[in-house]
């Protein structure tokens, strides 16, 4: 049985699986297996494995600020951030770009399927997002609805996340300066960072000052996983001192909110546990 509540009382890791789940389970259900239709398929293999579920515990645990329940269309717009995450790691893993053969821990869509279902997988994830945010909770203001895909669409598009994929692609990292490299990092990763806590607080009828608070959080917050993503994979990447002083400053911004933001406190030091004393 899948709790249908985080709470404060619970650990991290608790409330992360608790959220994992919820979200899981919505996909399962928004995607019934089809032998009939391979993309349905792949876009399963990929959405429920072993994924970290970052995003979407950033829907959530904004959520929790403004609210103590989950309404379906919460559940809804994690779903589609989680869509859309994977879409760009499936385009990322394609042999034209990192040309990865695995992913958390399984093989990588184009290896377990081929190249062409792969693409068309990531299509159809990214497409299938926009279809179910278009399609929220009949009693919210359409209107909302509307400022929620155009934001998602401006901090994902050709200036957003995919001008951060294709400058990685472009340039070396030791090539980079450090302006350059923070602009893609920032483009890259905390983008969707960004719009998983700001659509969220603006589902919740957030005012501009909070909405403000939250994205500057969640950019500081992408930036500093980007920073951590790349110590672990060059032991000899130097960044230590600027990830404690961007985690700080991303906590530092919580404290607007007191002990309504625990869980995305909470969460941050976990994600960063090795590095915070």
């Amino acid at each position: 049985m899948i709790k249908k509540k985080i709470n404060d009382d619970l650990s991290i890791e608790q409330n992360i699986k608790i959220c994992s789940d919820i979200t899981q389970s919505k996909i399962s259900e928004l995607l019934d297996y089809n032998k009939e239709n391979i993309i349905v398929d792949a876009m399963r293999y990929m959405l429920l494995s072993n994924g970290k579920m970052i995003r979407p515990f950033l829907v959530f645990a904004t959520n929790s600020i403004f609210s103590k329940n989950i309404p379906n269309y919460i559940v809804d717009l994690a779903a589609a951030i989680e869509m859309i995450h994977t879409y760009t790691l499936i385009h990322d893993d394609l042999p034209a770009m990192d040309n990865d053969d695995f992913r958390r821990g399984q093989l990588s869509c184009h290896k377990k399927f081929q190249e062409s279902t792969a693409i068309l997988t990531g299509d159809s994830l990214l497409t299938f997002a926009f279809e179910l945010i278009s399609n929220l909770d009949n009693n919210l203001n359409p209107k909302l609805q509307l400022i929620i895909i155009n934001e998602l669409s401006k901090l994902i598009g050709y200036k957003g996340l995919i001008l951060g994929q294709i400058l990685d692609l472009n340039m070396k990292k030791d090539t980079y300066d450090e302006i350059s490299l923070e602009r893609l990092r920032k483009l890259k990763t905390a983008n969707l960072f960004i719009a998983s806590c700001k659509c969220s607080a603006i589902l919740n009828n957030a005012n501009e000052k909070e909405i403000e608070i939250l994205c500057s959080f969640a950019e500081k917050l992408g930036l500093a996983y980007q920073i951590k993503d790349d110590i672990d994979d060059n032991e000899k990447f130097k960044g230590n001192n600027s990830l404690i002083d961007i985690i700080n400053e991303a906590l530092k911004c919580l404290d607007f909110f007191d002990t309504k933001a625990l869980l995305l406190r909470n969460f941050t030091e976990y994600l960063f546990m090795s590095y915070i004393k």
